[in-house]
């Protein structure tokens, strides 16, 4: 070997500055005298090789060539790969490739020779030298032996490209499995890996610059620890230990940033710590995959299995490499298939596992789907025939409610008749001469009999109610009028008592509205009269507003308050129902039915109003009942000159 010089091939031999140098070599550790080479340079190889006088067909294996060489056979220009140069300026570096196998003619009867002479140089890679061992043998040994290593690496090449996509495809229909897509992603960059060692990658991506070629060979060798990791990551995840992945994914991203960020000639003086990287991902694999097996984790025994092939096979590559200077290319192609068909087969494993679980699932819910609609159609025909049944029973309901309304009414016509001739000779015997104590009886007869026809006029309202028999009758009255009736009515009652019933109303003259004058008459009634059954003090006091709306007609706004014993908060909203009072006691002191209310309620709601309780303006005890309604005014009144004022 000459350093730092491009020695031609034809005056190569006879010069007297050659030094012996091994082949493979690596310039940083070679030396000549005291001056050490560097790691990038250029020099020229000689080797000239003796050959017998008879002898076979011949061939010359130069393993590889980097960036810029020239190959010379006995003085002619065999191979080029780039353009050698004694800077970096002047060089031209290629992409890596394999020379190929260089025949040497079989010859007979006089001893041969064979000069082999390269011109090499290297600027951008921070390890430079011939580091390929040459092989010579039978051309077609080593023709049969390239061509299968060839074979091999195009093979391992278009199998994970193929299983790559195969399982890419497989996260496009299973997205939750990042598995699959993590394994896609470690296929890539083998399949990357591979096409740069083979030196395809100029074919691949024509014109690409030689350090294009050095980042992507780097990247994608990092690139494969990483994803086969998070690969395992994803695919077990009980095995997580998580500080220390952490700490390998963090190296990983630093490695690639790393070599993204640096020129060719920096980062390639790290591939040691490149490849300790992936020794300690493999170690990290094998270590979570024993705590898999030992969880009893599906498939983890045969990902183990092919862990274990890649990593022995890996670390034969780098052992035999830095001994010997040659890579066992087979060995480790067959122990990176071992592991790519291991992992592809959990992930088979997984997927089939999916498949029959889905299509287990799937005869599960058609059996549920078929129980299910025999469920449905029970169920349904239980319900039509609980739909008949309730439809009888309620037709059943409403027969006896209406026989119900139908003999209320008719007793209460019944009972009313000879009543109305208990009152009626009442009247006449008031009308007689009689003592004192024969009229306090005549009074309590009275008075009895009043209630009675009360109760009976309130029995037969609520059955006409229930029974949707209770009509509204349209015609005009005076609301003054029908409210002073109402005072008129009521006074004596509250007199006895010693209270005071009065009226707080303006009702403007000649205001003539249209409705059932006694239907309200009945409600206003039927709350004075309540105010003054439960008021022992004070008034019971009549308020009223008025207001004009649209379209003919007013608003009525009716108050009768009193200062009796009031109703609790907590029984407001029952009071309104038939038969409820506040109280059971109430009844046995004050009497009644507790239907007065209720009727007020369906009367106010078929006019269209609403009847609530108010709480008292005044301090103390006492009831509000407001009655809200709009009632029509008549047109004579409308047409007039007395109108509602705003």
């Amino acid at each position: 070997m000459v350093w730092e010089k491009f020695v031609e091939p034809t005056i190569f031999f006879s010069g007297d500055a050659l030094q012996v140098a091994s082949v493979p070599d690596d310039w940083g550790a070679g030396a000549r005298g005291n001056r050490p080479f560097g790691k990038t340079g250029y020099a020229t190889y000689g080797l000239r090789i003796l050959l017998p006088a008879t002898h076979p067909e011949l061939a010359l294996d130069l393993g590889s060539l980097h960036y810029g060489a020239r190959i010379y056979i006995n003085g002619k220009l065999t191979r080029q790969n780039g353009v050698p140069g004694v800077s970096a300026e002047d060089e031209t570096p290629a992409p890596w490739t394999r020379p190929g196998v260089i025949r040497i003619p079989a010859s007979e009867g006089t001893p041969d020779s064979v000069d082999l002479v390269v011109q090499l140089s290297n600027h951008i890679h921070a390890n430079g030298g011939f580091r390929a061992a040459m092989i010579m043998g039978e051309a077609n040994y080593i023709v049969r032996a390239l061509t299968i290593d060839t074979m091999a690496r195009l093979m391992l090449i278009g199998a994970s490209l193929l299983l790559a996509l195969y399982h890419f495809i497989l996260f496009l229909n299973r997205r939750q499995e990042l598995a699959f897509l993590s394994f896609s992603a470690f296929l890539m960059t083998i399949a990357v890996y591979g096409t740069c060692s083979l030196g395809l990658m100029s074919i691949v991506v024509p014109g690409a610059a030689a350090s294009f070629m050095l980042h992507t060979e780097y990247l994608s060798l990092v690139l494969s620890s990483f994803c086969s990791l998070i690969c395992l990551w994803h695919l077990y995840p009980q095995t997580r230990w998580k500080p220390l992945w952490r700490i390998f994914a963090g190296y990983c991203i630093a490695c690639i940033l790393f070599i993204l960020v640096t020129p060719s000639i920096v980062f390639t003086g790290f591939l040691p710590v490149f490849k300790l990287g992936i020794v300690c991902g493999l170690a990290i694999s094998i270590v979570s995959l024993v705590v898999g097996i030992h969880r009893k984790l599906e498939g983890a025994k045969l990902f183990l299995i092919s862990v274990g092939i890649a990593a022995g096979g890996v670390c034969y590559g780098i052992l035999i490499h830095s001994l010997e200077g040659y890579s066992p290319s087979g060995i480790i192609h067959l122990c990176v298939s071992a592991m790519i068909l291991g992992q592809a087969a959990v992930l088979g494993r997984r997927v089939t596992f999916a498949i029959s679980t889905s299509e287990h699932l799937r005869v599960r819910l058609q059996e549920a789907n078929e129980g299910l609609e025999d469920i449905v159609a029970s169920r349904t025909r239980a319900l039509e025939r609980a739909v008949e049944d309730s439809r009888s029973a309620l037709l059943d309901a409403r027969q006896a409610n209406r026989a119900k309304s139908e003999f209320l009414a008719m007793m209460s016509h019944e009972i009313r008749t000879p009543m109305n001739g208990i009152l009626g000779v009442a009247d006449l015997l008031h009308h007689t001469d009689l003592n004192g104590r024969q009229i306090e009886l005549l009074g309590i007869v009275r008075q009895s009999g009043d209630d009675l026809l009360t109760i009976l006029n309130d029995i037969l309202d609520i059955s006409k109610v229930e029974a949707g028999e209770l009509v509204l009758e349209a015609h005009e009255f005076d609301l003054s009028s029908l409210l002073e009736r109402c005072i008129t009515l009521w006074r004596p009652r509250a007199a006895d008592k010693g209270l005071s019933l009065v009226r707080q109303i303006i009702v403007p003259d000649g205001l003539i509205l249209r409705g059932d004058q006694h239907r309200l008459l009945q409600v206003v009634s039927n709350l004075v009269s309540n105010s003054i059954k439960f008021t022992e003090s004070g008034e019971v006091r009549i308020d009223g507003k008025i207001s004009k709306i649209h379209n003919g007609a007013i608003r009525l706004v009716l108050k009768v308050v009193d200062t009796g014993i009031g109703i609790p908060v907590d029984v407001r909203d029952t009071i309104f129902q038939p038969f409820q009072q506040a109280d059971v006691s109430t009844t046995r002191k004050y009497g009644g039915t507790g239907l007065g209310l209720s009727i007020c309620k369906h009367l106010i709601d078929l006019m269209g109003g609403t009847i609530v309780i108010l709480d008292n303006e005044v301090d103390g005890s006492g009831t509000v009942f407001e009655v809200v309604m709009t009632m029509a005014v008549a047109e004579a009144a409308r047409e007039g000159k007395s109108r509602v004022s705003m």
